[in-house]
């Protein structure tokens, strides 16, 4: 087995155990810790230098993780801005990036869409709230282009443990992106 290999599957591991528990806090807490994606991060990445030290944006190393690092948390940070991520998301997502790189990453956070819109209408399903939901948002839009009265009224927020949509986007996007290629990288 070659070091990169190795990398790849520590690299692998790392984000396994990371993903797996913060499914499991964000089920019971609604949280994704600090103390999870922190080190995650930081051990992804030293996972990648050792497979591959700097090596290119697209391929181990280091360099790769940095790149999928800054979109993972760029692209869930602007989500976090509107109102739609936490911020646990966002470096739970970030740790994504550190660990499969550019443009593992890519795939990642479509898969991790997919989940997610999936995962959001089975929540409002489950709640009783889907028709509500859709009839606010066709109400928001419509009064965004002034065809009808702003609604003052506060609408209560949908809360959706999103680690769930990481994790099972980040499965399904490594799988997806392994079947392209011969070989894991990290």
């Amino acid at each position: 087995m070659t070091r990169v290999q190795i990398a790849a599957y520590a690299v692998y591991g790392i984000l396994g155990v990371a993903l797996a528990i913060s499914v499991i806090t964000d089920l019971r807490t609604r949280k994704i810790l600090n103390k999870i994606t922190l080190p995650t991060i930081l051990l992804c990445l030293a996972a990648r230098t050792v497979g591959g030290a700097w090596g290119t944006p697209t391929g181990p190393g280091l360099c790769s993780g940095l790149i999928g690092l800054a979109i993972g948390f760029g692209f869930f940070f602007v989500l976090n801005l509107m109102g739609g991520m936490g911020m646990g998301d966002v470096k739970l997502t970030a740790a994504v990036g550190a660990g499969v790189g550019f443009p593992g990453i890519l795939a990642c956070l479509v898969f991790i869409g997919l989940v997610g819109g999936v995962e959001a209408v089975a929540v409002l399903v489950w709640q009783g709230r889907l028709l509500g939901t859709l009839g606010g948002m066709l109400r928001g839009a419509l009064q965004k282009a002034k065809i009808v009265k702003p609604d003052t009224s506060v609408r209560e927020k949908t809360k959706i443990p999103y680690g769930v949509a990481i994790a099972l986007g980040t499965a399904w996007g490594v799988w997806w992106a392994a079947s392209q290629t011969a070989l894991p990288s990290p």
